[in-house]
C-alpha cells in the first residue's frame, strides 16, 4: 500500500510483486487508462498536484509493468481472458 493523495486526501495505490514483475493497482488514482497514459487527471479530485504525484508514483512503482486503472473497461481488452469477465493481469 502506498499513499498518493490526489483523487482524495487518503488515496492509496497497491503494488503487487508477481513472478512476472510488479503490477500497480491504481484504484481511483487513475480511473481510466487514458488518465495515466496521457497525464490527464479525471474531473473529480482533491488536489491537482497530488494527482500528478500519484501518476508519477504509480509509474515509478510499476517499473515498466502494468498499471491497472480503477474503472476502465479497457482492462478487459488489455489483459488475456481466462473466463467470462475475468482477465489475468500477472
Amino acid at each position: 500500500m502506498h499513499p498518493v493523495g490526489g483523487h482524495t486526501a487518503g488515496m492509496q495505490i497497491v503494488r503487487v510483486l508477481t513472478e512476472a514483475g510488479p503490477v500497480v493497482l491504481a484504484s481511483d488514482a487513475s480511473h481510466f487508462a487514458e488518465n495515466i497514459d496521457t497525464d490527464t487527471p479525471g474531473n473529480i479530485l482533491h488536489s491537482m498536484p497530488g494527482v500528478y504525484r500519484a501518476f508519477d508514483r504509480a509509474r515509478e512503482l510499476a517499473s515498466g509493468g502494468p498499471i491497472v486503472p480503477g474503472h476502465d473497461p479497457v482492462v478487459m481488452d488489455r489483459f488475456p481472458s481466462v473466463a467470462e469477465n475475468v482477465v489475468r493481469i500477472a
